[in-house]
């Protein structure tokens, strides 16, 4: 080959390398640049087309061939930003040629960059236009009424499933029909004020529906699902989009902006959708990738319900011995006498499993079924037998064995052959398969290994799946139950109050004699294992060089020796303190401490290779594995009370509860779905600082989150943290539909409930799930908070703007708070000849106090009542003693109910952080507003004392949510904070415009840098009482030395 030859190819392979690594934009340019160049006078475009000309490719050459460009942006032959694409390309190409050590001098680059490329298709607008005049449309309709007849009514449950609840999966929307169609459509909820949801099991790889994804209905939705069974039947899925299409039309929907086919409804509202929520919470609703919901004995373990009874005698699951007498244990040799004196074949397969090892059983398998006819029953239970004991190749390093590969067949084929007899399986119905293999299951002995003989019954069915082409089972769970069912992922995890209960079990073992150090390193597994994800060969192998403590707790994760990882990924450094709290940062530092002294002790300075888990002085040198494990566990099932879980369950809490915090804050509607769990809620409110040391991040929802995720647990992709770890992305797709559900208007939910305008509007004083529980409430005779009405025919007591009083409650706390409440209006409500001194004496002998700590509250009672507009009683008396000013007696709930939440945050604050807590109480006093009722903060000299108390009330978990930041401006849609004001535990928190004292413009431009904070309730109401009060007991509770 000559040199131009060479230079040829050279120059192709380096367009093509150029064109594999760009964007389409750039592949769709790079013919168009290289005609161009083939017939430019220029050195350079000779050589970047191959070309061999006269000439060096130097740097005149190169400024000849940018003015030739810039030459066609003069004449108007192409743009700018073409211009632009066409020299980075050279630049591009003319860097590789250099590696080349061709002699071609560089081309700049324009400094008018391409315009990223939209990550949305051309298409975008319109589809989101048309899903607003469908959510339109469907408002109006319902406003007007709902239709009486099944196949209207279903229309509108598609149409609002589609486009309020986000149920944009085509299979999941025609197995919503088949329930309706069979009136099987089961909606749970979590309580009777809790949010609804309808599980689906979806198909999975070919092996049946074995894939639970849980739909959190919306509001809507559920009021129309509440409607079934309606007049007539239900229309066919392929006439859904024709009624869809007539109502819509007849609504005032333009033709074009019509749903062609249900694939154009689905593709516009998942465009609508991704402007809303994250691309992950899509994928999961549309199934991209297979992520799992919570399996349902679990989801109903966290919510605190009994778990419903399975398939088949749950006594024993098949791991562990049983309590049955001696005498009921030959049942299994009983079955299988009458199933040989009856199948003699079947006695031959179990002596040949009993005596030959793997391989030759394999090949006495593989001759049998040769020569078994393939129109004999027998035939089908050979195979099966054959398909049982082939072991892919990639499983062949695990070294299973015979007798775990033949377990399930010997479990299960006795059984069957005792009820189906001689009869060839294949020919049966699916239904008859179904329903006897739940005889078979719910005809065991207590002592039966159920789940093991649900396995094989599963296998077997499998069997005929694949080798047969019997139709997969339709819901294999309800068959065989959990245990027993296909898990492609064994989505079951342990909530944060079931792990805490775990520590506390194993401390108070303690009292009942157990070991003090097996109790410690047990503790440190489970804490290990929750928080950090790490996988139980992880947690054994570490060493003590493999913990730092400098500046945060660092944990290195790394092989060893005697110590291998599961996959190369599982190498990685973590920092562990932010995942931990104080209790379990101090539990760990206190093992490291003993662990190190104990080493330093017997080697010296030579420690650093000694095993972190190990016991001093035992012949080993590391702790029992199985044992912590045993133990361990032994406290997981006490507190849960479910046997069948196991300690990589932990790992699968670690990531799903570790997902959770990271996102919970750009969705506070979350924590009203996890009510059953308020540790795990606590935790929820304190995210903040959390998310900002793994991730950097303060705004979401981004990319990182599911990439942190993934390396704390040593994945090499965050898609298998999403498809097999992570079970709760359900929950941000519900949280979405819940704050799109705040739009819908006021005569669709009077249409829906059938309730009064009154009434409607004070259920949405809870937000639009308040419309469900109340109107739930209603159809079950219950009597809710504000939906009973009067009789027919009696007038309305009161009108419906009026906000009526509920009964005044009394502050009853039982913390430091509520003693000095108490305190407080002991002393002024002792008899009227009692002097100072017997006052404070009986105080203090009824509180259990000493009279030192009740003087003390006294005089700062006094000294901060001022501060808080708190005034003394009118007490009539002799001038013995003065009274003290005291809080207000009658408050209201939500004053109450406020003032409990805050004493009991102030009460562990006080626990934790004294200091703190002393300092932003004393700002509080010098600062509080007593007209807005707020601690406002008046400019830049007021910066630091702004950023202390809010760093109070961050580690009280008072912020985001139940703190709210006061604003005085004229303006009323003026909510910008001033520049001083910089602090990041304000991100998030709701701003409030509140009007200034003065109008003229010297008096607004000095309230303009006045911020002040105030105190919320949970619905982000305003508590300016409850603030007020909860401050000045805190102040003379806390702000004594």
């Amino acid at each position: 080959m000559g040199a131009l030859e060479e230079l040829s190819a050279a120059v192709e392979r380096c367009w093509q390398e150029v064109s594999r690594r760009s964007a389409d934009a750039d592949k769709k340019a790079i013919p168009l640049l290289r005609g161009w160049l083939a017939i430019q006078p220029n050195a350079h475009a000779a050589l970047l087309c191959g070309i061999a000309r006269t000439g060096s490719a130097d740097e005149s050459s190169a400024r000849e061939l940018e003015a030739l460009l810039l030459g066609r942006v003069a004449s108007g032959q192409i743009s700018r930003t073409t211009a632009a694409q066409h020299l980075y390309l050279m630049h591009r190409a003319g860097k590789r040629l250099r590696k080349l050590q061709l002699p071609l001098a560089p081309t700049w680059v324009s400094a008018l960059l391409r315009p990223p490329p939209s990550p949305f298709t051309r298409g975008t607008a319109r589809n989101a236009a048309k899903v607003e005049a469908w959510r339109a449309a469907l408002n109006d309709i319902l406003g007007q009424g709902l239709p009486k007849d099944a196949r209207d009514l279903w229309a509108l449950t598609v149409l609002s499933a589609v486009c309020n609840g986000a149920l944009i999966d085509r299979g999941k929307l025609i197995r919503l029909r088949l329930m309706i169609e069979r009136d099987s459509v089961r909606i749970e909820s979590a309580s009777a004020t809790g949010h609804a949801f309808i599980e689906f099991l979806m198909p999975y790889r070919g092996l049946g529906n074995h894939h639970l994804q849980r739909w959190w209905c919306d509001p809507v939705s559920e009021l129309l699902l509440q409607r079934f069974p309606a007049e007539g039947p239900v229309c066919t899925f392929k006439e859904t989009m024709e009624v869809v299409r007539e109502l819509l039309a007849g609504a005032g929907v333009a033709k074009e902006q019509l749903p062609t086919k249900m694939t154009d409804l689905l593709r516009s509202a998942s465009t609508w959708w991704a402007l809303r929520c994250a691309p992950v919470d899509l994928h999961v609703m549309n199934r991209t990738f297979a992520s799992h919901s919570l399996t349902s004995r679990c989801w109903r373990r966290l919510l605190g319900k009994p778990p419903e009874r399975e398939a088949g005698a749950v006594a024993n699951p098949g791991r562990g011995p049983t309590a049955v007498p001696p005498a009921e244990m030959d049942a299994e040799s009983e079955l299988w006498l009458a199933a040989t004196s009856e199948h003699e074949w079947l006695e031959e397969i179990r002596v040949a499993l009993m005596t030959k090892n793997l391989d030759e059983a394999r090949e006495w398998a593989k001759a049998l079924q040769r020569d078994t006819p393939n129109d004999d029953y027998r035939h089908v239970y050979v195979g099966w037998l054959c398909a049982a004991l082939a072991v892919p190749p990639k499983n062949m390093k695990i070294g299973i064995r015979l007798k775990k590969l033949a377990e399930p067949f010997l479990l299960a084929a006795p059984r069957l052959l005792s009820y189906f007899g001689a009869e060839d399986v294949r020919k049966l119905e699916l239904s008859e398969l179904d329903e006897t293999y739940r005889v078979i299951l719910d005809a065991s002995e207590p002592g039966d290994p159920v789940e093991g003989i649900a396995r094989g019954l599963r296998l077997f069915h499998d069997h005929l799946v694949r080798a047969h082409k019997v139709k997969a089972l339709p819901d294999p769970r309800h068959t065989f139950g959990e245990g027993g069912a296909l898990m492609p992922v064994d989505a079951t995890v342990i909530s944060v109050d079931e792990y805490l209960g775990s520590l506390d079990w194993l401390e108070q073992q303690l009292q009942l004699g157990a070991d003090a150090i097996e109790t410690h390193i047990g503790q440190v597994v489970l804490n290990l294992t929750f928080r950090c994800g790490l996988r139980r060969g992880e947690v054994f192998g570490l060493r003590l060089c493999d913990v730092h403590d400098h500046a945060g707790i660092y944990l290195h994760v790394r092989r060893y020796p005697r110590h291998r990882l599961k996959t190369p990924n599982a190498t990685r450094t973590l920092r562990i303190d932010v995942l931990m709290t104080s209790r379990e940062r101090a539990l760990l530092r206190k093992w490291i401490d003993r662990r190190v002294s104990e080493e330093s002790a017997d080697r010296g300075a030579d420690i650093g290779q000694s095993r972190l888990l190990a016991r001093y002085g035992s012949k080993r040198d590391a702790a029992s594995i199985d044992g912590t494990v045993r133990r361990v566990m032994q406290a997981v099932h006490a507190v849960t009370r479910e046997p069948r879980l196991v300690l990589h369950h932990l790992r699968h809490s670690c990531a799903s509860w570790l997902w959770l915090k990271l996102r919970a804050t750009d969705y506070p509607q979350i924590s009203g779905y996890l009510t059953s769990m308020p540790a795990l809620c606590r935790e929820l409110r304190q995210t903040r600082r959390l998310r900002i040391q793994l991730c950097g991040a303060i705004r979401g929802p981004i990319r990182g989150f599911s990439n942190t995720v993934s390396r704390v647990l040593g994945h090499g992709m965050p898609g298998t943290s999403l498809e097999h770890y992570i079970h709760v992305a359900d929950l941000f797709l519900a949280a979405t539909t819940l704050q799109v559900a705040a739009t819908t208007p006021v005569a669709v939910w009077k249409s829906l409930t059938g309730a009064s305008r009154s009434v409607v509007y004070e259920w949405l004083r809870s937000g639009p799930q308040g419309i469900v529980t109340e109107h739930r409430a209603s159809i079950y005779g219950a009597v809710g908070r504000s939906g009973a009405r009067a009789e027919a025919g009696s007038a309305d007591p009161r009108p419906w703007r009026k906000r009526a009083a509920a009964p005044p409650l009394r502050f009853n706390q039982g913390g430091t708070m509520g003693i000095v409440s108490r305190v407080l209006h002991l002393y002024n409500r002792l008899g009227e000849c009692a002097t100072h001194t017997v006052r404070v004496a009986t105080v203090a002998q009824q509180c259990s106090l000493s009279e030192r700590t009740v003087e003390a509250w006294i005089a700062a009672a006094r000294t901060s009542a001022s501060a808080f507009g708190m005034k003394a009683p009118a007490i009539q008396n002799d001038g013995s003693f003065e009274p003290v000013p005291a809080a207000d007696v009658d408050l209201h709930h939500a004053t109450v109910h406020a003032l409990h939440d805050l004493a009991e945050r102030f009460d562990k604050v006080a626990h934790a952080h004294p200091a703190l807590l002393r300092e932003a109480l004393e700002i509080a006093v010098s600062r509080f507003n007593l007209r807005r009722h707020d601690v406002c903060f008046r400019g830049e000299r007021d910066e630091v004392a702004a950023r202390r108390f809010l760093k109070m009330l961050n580690v009280a978990g008072l912020v985001p949510d139940r703190c709210r930041l006061t604003v005085r401006r004229l303006d009323a849609a003026d909510t910008k904070l001033p520049h001083w004001f910089r602090s990041t535990r304000a991100q998030g928190m709701q701003i409030k415009r509140i009007p200034p004292p003065g109008t003229s413009r010297s008096q607004a431009r000095a309230y303009a840098r006045w911020v002040g904070v105030q105190l919320c309730g949970p619905e982000r109401g305003p508590e300016g009482h409850a603030w007020r009060i909860g401050l000045f007991l805190a102040c003379v509770a806390f702000t004594r030395p």
